[in-house]
């Protein structure tokens, strides 16, 4: 994928985007918090974040987004009554931030605009805002997130 001592940064970038960023939201907890943190350490230089934008992880990364917010919201009618899981909504807070990161620059902010995700985001963002039962600091944080995103565009 890339030349030079970042070919196989590069390459494991790809591979973690593609292939395990959607199981690591699947599998939630400890093992997504850790995944998080890795991915997060790996994308630091701008480059990276640049490569993996060019290989369209804007459009997947808004779908997870949506997804987990629409779970995540699902979940709260399901589980009326029942008690709040405190780790809820990690994964929807974890995503809001990589996304943030990776529209840092104007150049990406103007191409999440020109690929279509608005929408996508807005229902994600009422979606955590809408919560009441289900309602965390993680859940408040990705909310937080995705509205300042959205005011920047």
């Amino acid at each position: 994928a890339g030349d030079g001592a970042n070919g196989p940064a590069l390459d494991l970038l790809d591979v973690l985007e593609r292939a395990y960023l959607p199981r690591a939201v699947a599998a939630g907890g400890a093992v997504s918090a850790e995944f998080f943190d890795a991915l997060r350490a790996l994308l630091a230089p701008e480059p990276r974040r640049l490569f993996l934008v060019v290989r369209g992880a804007l459009g997947r990364l808004c779908s997870l987004i949506g997804g987990e917010a629409a779970r995540v919201q699902e979940q709260e009618r399901a589980d009326a009554g029942a008690p709040v899981d405190l780790s809820q909504g990690r994964v929807l807070r974890a995503l809001a931030e990589l996304l943030a990161s990776l529209v840092a620059a104007p150049a990406i902010r103007a191409r999440l605009r020109r690929e279509g995700q608005l929408p996508t985001l807005l229902s994600a963002l009422l979606a955590a805002r809408g919560l009441v039962a289900q309602r965390t600091c993680h859940t408040e944080a990705a909310a937080a997130t995705l509205e300042r995103l959205l005011a920047a565009m």
